[in-house]
């Protein structure tokens, strides 16, 4: 059982209470209020900035990385509903498509019967008929 706690206070501001209560924990209470970690194998940090300098001494700010990804994935929760809608609609789209394929492939089979019946109509049959027809016709009158 190992447990760390650390409690901070400054100015006229008393020492904070920090507990922490499970094996190998830690907690570290920096705000004047109660901090404490229950949970096995957990650190716990209880303040109002948390900062890191790197190797190039710059300062960050551990908390404002916290704000960011809950913005992030309060972001990716609005991405996912988009993208739900735009695979509906595009469900949809599919069923159309696959519609007018149909209607289209129905057309093309039409024309092609077309065009082999008029492939296979001898016109010169056809035209000679017509005048032997015209020219009995004639001959009547």
């Amino acid at each position: 059982m190992v447990w760390l706690c650390a409690s901070f206070g400054g100015g006229s501001q008393t020492t904070t209470k920090a507990t922490a209560d499970a094996d190998f924990s830690g907690v570290i209470g920096a705000t004047g209020e109660y901090c404490e970690v229950r949970d096995p194998q957990t650190l716990g940090v209880c303040a109002e900035q948390v900062l890191i300098r790197d190797a190039g001494d710059s300062v960050h700010d551990v908390v404002t990385l916290f704000d960011s990804t809950r913005r992030h994935l309060a972001a990716t929760d609005g991405f996912e509903k988009v993208t739900s809608e735009l695979d509906k609609q595009t469900d949809g789209f599919a069923k159309v498509d696959a519609e007018h394929q149909d209607w289209i492939d129905g057309v093309a089979k039409r024309a092609n019967d077309v065009t082999a019946r008029l492939r296979a109509l001898d016109y010169d049959a056809v035209l000679s008929q017509v005048d032997a027809l015209l020219a009995a016709g004639s001959s009547t009158r």
